[in-house]
């Protein structure tokens, strides 16, 4: 501790170094351990046990980071430092090899054929590995890559936003991973310029930005897993400062992008739009403009989710896996129609509850995030697949709240990963019926405590500022 220096200040800066050394270690042992999980590997041999571990523990330091999220405040650490440390743990990982995921390879190819100038929502992998279509594809491509895309029967399930960035991707680096972990990287280092502008706009501590950068959910799903969620964290993000500057038309657009990207975060127009309540036309204009880009984006899309072999149509009435209570409700419904009504309820409690929560939205830039994420967490929630990286569709509103239930979530969501460990033995189903309950009993346990602990509830009293927003046109 340096002379002068306040002793908790000095307690910040040793738990945040420390926490560093751990996470970029984390990093390191998630490398080393990639080269171990690849299809070379006997499936029996794969060392998912020390990878699901490792993920954990580097969770549960990420928690206890948030934990001190009151003191984090009075830290004295370098921005600049954060977002070197951030990145260091990013790039480890650029050469590791991709753990037990595979989606990848079809961003591969969508992104091909967006580049070249073909339609992904008309020609099916199956079809392109089988020489259909003009498309040119290298044979070692076509065998490392097309021969392992997943469900190659299916059309892409993925929004034009999104084959964007994989066309991106493909014009950077033509059928590599280093295309895609360039393009993530861009996203989220845009997000994490706009959470510090974010933070200095709503007067909370600019060093809560270790809870944006320093994810180490965020770096596996990501850098290693490749999953795109990253490219939501700027436009939800952007989005919310806008808002707070005043510049809501702005907001409202940046929103109806993230829908394009994923969809659901067209539901967070609601709250964004019920902030000018009080101004009825304008209202309507945004919402008009808004529907419009969400309508011409995603129009390319919806246009063939009836085909039989349309991506987002299978995904709509087949897919649901890692939840143990929506299976055991899903259960109870009849097959067929009964499963479909099961959907399409969730899929309306979703949409309701977005409504009720933009009608309970109070105006203010606060307000407005803390709607959003509550909107991020109930489709997270009635989701009936639950990946570890849909969880990711929270993190980005961990710096501007610092949830204690949402932070533990990042740390248990790996245990996903074990079904690897147990399926091949035989166990598949003992992981679905009792250990896929240990991803979501340890949240449920720290909201249950958070009815007499204010610091453990989804929401915490520690995410109130205590001044106001330093652009007035935003109140």
């Amino acid at each position: 501790m340096t002379i002068g220096q306040h002793p908790q200040r000095a307690w910040i800066t040793w738990a945040l170094i420390a926490a560093a050394a751990c996470l970029i270690a984390y990093a390191v042992v998630l490398q080393w351990l990639s080269q171990g999980l690849t299809p070379a590997t006997p499936i029996l041999e794969r060392p998912l046990i020390p990878f699901t571990a490792a993920s954990v523990v580097a969770g549960m330091v990420f928690w206890l980071l948030v934990l001190a999220a009151p003191s984090l405040g009075q830290g004295r650490f370098p921005i600049i430092g954060v977002l070197l440390v951030g990145l260091a743990m990013r790039l480890v990982l650029f050469p590791s090899a991709v753990i037990r995921e595979d989606d990848h390879f079809r961003y591969l190819l969508d992104g091909a054929m967006v580049a070249n100038g073909f339609d992904p929502y008309a020609l099916q992998p199956k079809a392109v590995r089988e020489g259909a279509g003009p498309l040119a594809i290298p044979e070692d491509v076509r065998r490392d890559v097309i021969q392992h895309i997943n469900h190659p029967e299916l059309t892409t399930i993925y929004p034009p936003g999104a084959l964007a960035a994989f066309a991106l991707a493909h014009w950077i680096a033509p059928w590599e991973l280093t295309g895609l972990r360039i393009v993530f990287l861009l996203c989220d280092l845009l997000g994490f310029l706009i959470t510090l502008r974010l933070l200095t706009a709503l007067s909370l501590p600019r060093l809560w930005v270790v809870f944006y950068w320093w994810n180490p959910l965020t770096l596996a799903q990501v850098y290693n897993h490749l999953h795109f969620e990253v490219m939501l964290f700027p436009a939800i993000l952007g989005a919310l400062y806008f808002s707070a500057s005043g510049l809501r038309t702005a907001a409202a657009a940046a929103l109806a992008l993230a829908a394009g990207i994923k969809v659901w975060p067209a539901l967070m127009l609601g709250p964004l739009l019920w902030q000018d309540r009080e101004r009825v036309m304008v209202m309507a204009a945004r919402a008009a403009m808004a529907s419009a880009i969400i309508g011409i984006l995603l129009l390319p899309l919806l246009a063939t989710a009836l085909e039989r072999d349309s991506g987002l149509g299978a995904y709509a009435s087949r897919w649901l896996f890692n939840d143990p209570l929506l299976a055991l409700l899903a259960g109870l419904a009849p097959e067929g129609a009964g499963q479909t009504l099961f959907r399409a309820t969730l899929a309306g409690v979703a949409a309701g509850t977005a409504l009720w929560v933009s009608y309970r939205t109070a105006q203010g830039p606060h307000a407005l995030a803390q709607a959003c994420f509550l909107i991020a967490l109930v489709v997270f929630a009635l989701s009936p697949a639950k990946f570890p990286w849909y969880a990711l569709w929270l993190a980005p509103f961990l710096a501007l709240i610092p949830s204690l239930p949402v932070a533990a979530l990042m740390a248990t969501m790996p245990i996903y990963y074990l079904w690897f460990w147990f399926d091949p033995r035989g166990q598949g189903q003992f992981y679905l019926d009792a250990v896929a309950w240990a991803q979501y009993v340890p949240v449920l346990v720290i909201i249950a405590f958070g009815i007499f602990v204010p610091q453990l509830r989804i929401v915490p009293r520690v995410s109130r500022p205590q001044g106001q927003s330093r652009h007035p046109r935003a109140q």
